[in-house]
């Protein structure tokens, strides 16, 4: 999925862009609001293609090192964090209620919500919930979708979009071969570039 958004930065005017995300989409989502402000140090794709996820335990682990890397080297006004929305499952009395958060002003509180909306129970790491805003929280990818009834989406993105024979349901965390994956993800965008015209109203 970062393949296919890094290939979509690159290639469409994002300016005007709405995004809804949820699970990895949330992080996605993240990325595309970047704003181009940043002249100075490490980007997203370099840090993501140096993690050592064979020292990692967890899902959680990784998310957490994402999460630092954020606040080290950028700040909200890295992003248009107007543009985002990020879905959440919320845990209620009697079930699971569809939580759409957006408004964001700050950069540690964004994180904070993506990790809510990514937050598989026991696999992320050992706990059921994660705790956002004083709500228990599990991953918003419960949802089919991550936007409102009443928004009709131009292009959704998710891993089997283009079905790559490459792109398994199960991998194995430790080795997990990120830019291998991101690599597929951008030539996926580049065989379907017609098509992302087309979702993005561009026409030869």
């Amino acid at each position: 999925m970062y393949g296919i958004s890094k290939f979509i930065k690159q290639n469409y005017d994002l300016d005007d862009a709405i995004y809804y995300g949820a699970s990895a989409g949330a992080w996605n989502a993240l990325y595309l609001s970047e704003n181009g402000k940043k002249k100075k140090g490490p980007s997203l794709e370099k840090y993501l293609q140096k993690i050592d996820v064979s020292g990692l335990s967890n899902l959680f682990d990784i998310e957490h090192s994402i999460k630092q890397f954020y606040l080290q080297h950028y700040s909200k006004d890295d992003f248009n964090l107007h543009q985002l929305n990020i879905c959440v499952s919320q845990i209620k009395q009697f079930g699971i209620e569809k939580k759409i958060y957006n408004g964001f002003t700050d950069l540690e509180d964004t994180l904070e919500c993506c990790m809510a909306s990514s937050h598989i129970p026991i696999i992320t790491n050992n706990n059921l919930f994660f705790e956002y805003k004083n709500k228990l929280c599990v991953d918003g990818g419960v949802f089919p979708f991550p936007h409102p009834e009443n928004v009709e989406p131009n292009l959704i993105i998710y891993p089997h979009m283009w079905d790559n024979l490459n792109i398994r349901n199960k991998v194995n965390m430790r080795t997990f071969n990120i830019s291998q994956n991101i690599l597929w993800g951008y030539q996926d965008a580049c065989l379907h570039q017609a098509e992302l015209d087309n979702a993005f109203n561009i026409y030869s």
